[in-house]
């Protein structure tokens, strides 16, 4: 489903995939050239901090996601491709006599009126609900759980925009099991990054943009990437973001602390009582920030189903609409 949208074209998820990856790239270069911050400021250990760790993941995620969906889309150009070679080849084995089973044949063929009907028969033929299933969703129409209750996916599908089935309907592949937990990852800590820095670290200097991109701007690049897909926040996924922020805090109590010597972040030394406040608040926080990428998703599924509803409604025909004979 991470390859899959309501809204707009794969390719069109692609690019945006793609240009997350941009980001990441572009900032990194702000950094190395403008001397602000970053990999360009003297002293300057990047990963040592939180949220160059949450900006890797983030940019990794938005070039991973871009591969898994040009990927996705070479195997549904390769499945329509085998499709229509098989189509034509039982037409042609239908030309030259064979007989083929009523449900392989195409509906144009099964159905096709003749002149010696009756205008009342080419009346009710007419009036059948079109069956034909598009090429390319050939994989789709397979997986979709409403073609085993006899509804065709021109029914779910409208001006040649694909409709993906269900979140249920399908087993994710391994490259887009790791790219779900990459992604609602990488969404959860940006999420968490700015409010922190913001509220409690950023005494409001830093307003560069290399420093908005790292903290508050990825967060659109994020948001436009779960509207545009169908990425779906599972609860007990979560456990893999509980997990990334333990291992930070491990990292920075027993491999940087012993180094270097000083905190990455103040308001997480022990010496000091308040510390345990942000302890306890930081699996809090992580655990809010995935509730709203979970409440975001659950609106665009809301909104995707109402469009194709929609859809569905204004391209069925009407019953007081003109019927149309085939009089060839």
């Amino acid at each position: 489903m991470q390859t899959t949208s309501l809204f707009v074209p794969a390719w069109l998820l692609a690019a945006w995939r793609l240009g997350i990856g941009l980001f990441f790239c572009a900032e990194l270069l702000l950094e190395r050239f403008t001397a602000r911050n970053g990999l360009g400021k003297p002293g300057y250990v990047w990963v040592s901090f939180f949220t160059d760790w949450t900006f890797v993941v983030f940019g990794f995620s938005g070039f991973f996601g871009f591969a898994v969906t040009v990927w996705r889309m070479t195997c549904r150009a390769r499945s329509a491709k085998t499709h229509s070679a098989t189509q034509a080849r039982q037409l042609t084995q239908s030309v030259n006599g064979d007989q083929l089973p009523t449900s392989t044949v195409p509906h144009s063929v099964v159905s096709q009126p003749s002149e010696q009907q009756p205008a009342e028969a080419q009346i009710e033929m007419h009036q059948q609900p079109r069956q034909q299933v598009h090429a390319s969703d050939t994989l789709a129409a397979t997986a979709h759980p409403a073609m085993a209750n006899g509804i065709s996916m021109a029914e779910l599908e409208r001006k040649g925009r694909r409709v993906a089935p269900p979140l249920s309907s399908r087993q994710w592949t391994c490259m887009e099991a790791v790219y779900l937990l990459l992604a609602a990852t990488s969404a959860t800590s940006s999420l968490l990054v700015p409010v922190i820095y913001w509220a409690a670290l950023s005494d409001g200097s830093s307003t560069n943009i290399s420093n908005l991109m790292k903290h508050g701007l990825n967060n659109v690049m994020v948001l436009g990437e779960v509207l545009l897909s169908r990425i779906p926040f599972v609860s007990y996924h979560f456990q893999v973001s509980l997990i990334y922020g333990t291992l930070y805090l491990i990292f920075m109590w027993a491999i940087w602390l012993p180094v270097e010597n000083y905190w990455v972040y103040d308001v997480f030394d022990w010496s000091s009582w308040r510390s345990l406040g942000y302890y306890a608040l930081l699996p809090i926080a992580l655990c809010i920030a995935f509730l709203v990428w979970t409440g975001v998703a659950a609106l665009r599924e809301v909104a995707g189903a109402q469009m194709q509803r929609h859809r569905s409604s204004s391209a069925r025909p009407s019953a007081s609409s003109p019927v149309a004979l085939n009089t060839v």
